[in-house]
């Protein structure tokens, strides 16, 4: 390959994708909107391109924050835009977190750049989370299907960390712009995206997801044990039967086969000594975690 002013000059192919414009999107909260509007101009000429943001109560599905977008003309440009960005996300206040002593930003990235964001058994983010000194988390699942779909991935740390890490981020959205599928997701608004299915968790982030609704709520009760049992309905074929209608179905077998009332199981624990320790480790109504 030739080289120029001692650098390798870059392959054909990538150097047309270098070239292409791209689009870049976060989470904005209350507080963040105004600052970001206020330089939203400034955010569009560095970026040579354009920075928008959702109406107000137009939230991302699930959250009370607006979905804001950059537009650039390359990746080179969406770069500095960022740059901006992550200075105003410092700077307002809007996203401290843990007592102040970090930030929190959170992207909106297409579920083909989470697959190689988290890499062979999370090789990759925890190598990004070592170089930057941030500390990555990727929702379980998605808004959508396929290579296009929505994933939030949340970046916690300083704003040096943030930064560095926003910027490799704005590298594995790069990867993928040539895509078929990218136009569309570029464009995606948060109506299509509340009419659009939940796709499951990426490989390996079932047990992180199970983790994580139990460290939110210290146990899992009736009801999501019940979301859990229709999961599993749902992989055996079994359709969209109400869970706790099956428990019902379920009961007069059980007391002939001289067994327990199910609903009696999900309060005493009975269901972590039978082995659904599988299920997530926890019990139902009772709320013990199980150490199995």
């Amino acid at each position: 390959a030739e080289e120029v002013a001692g650098h390798a000059e870059e392959p054909p192919a990538k150097k047309a994708k270098l070239m292409l414009p791209m689009t870049f999107k976060f989470l904005a909260n209350k507080g963040l909107v105004a600052p970001l509007t206020e330089n939203a101009a400034h955010m569009g000429l560095v970026a040579n391109g354009s920075f928008f943001v959702t109406e107000d109560g137009d939230f991302y599905p699930g959250t009370s924050s607006r979905c804001a977008s950059v537009s650039a003309s390359d990746p080179d440009a969406m770069v500095a835009a960022m740059k901006s960005v992550t200075t105003i996300v410092s700077e307002s206040g809007a996203c401290v977190v843990d007592h102040g002593r970090e930030l929190r930003f959170t992207a909106i990235m297409p579920s083909k750049s989470v697959s190689a964001l988290i890499g062979v058994a999370g090789a990759n983010v925890k190598q990004l989370q070592q170089a930057t000194g941030s500390h990555i988390h990727v929702d379980s699942t998605a808004l959508g299907f396929g290579p296009g779909g929505d994933r939030v991935v949340h970046v916690h740390g300083s704003a040096q960390s943030i930064e560095k890490a926003v910027e490799k981020l704005v590298g594995l959205m790069t990867e993928f712009i040539d895509q078929p599928w990218f136009p569309k997701w570029a464009e995606r608004t948060n109506e299509e995206r509340l009419g659009a299915l939940e796709a499951p968790p990426l490989p390996g982030q079932e047990l992180k997801a199970r983790e994580d609704r139990g460290s939110k709520s210290g146990n899992v009760g009736n009801a999501d044990m019940g979301s859990m049992m229709e999961g599993m309905m749902g992989q055996m074929g079994m359709g969209m039967m109400n869970p706790m209608a099956m428990m019902g179905m379920m009961n007069p077998m059980m007391n002939q086969m001289g067994m327990m009332n199910p609903m009696a199981m999900m309060g005493c624990g009975v269901l972590c000594d039978m082995g659904m320790t599988g299920m997530g480790g926890m019990s139902g109504g009772g709320g013990a975690m199980c150490s199995g």
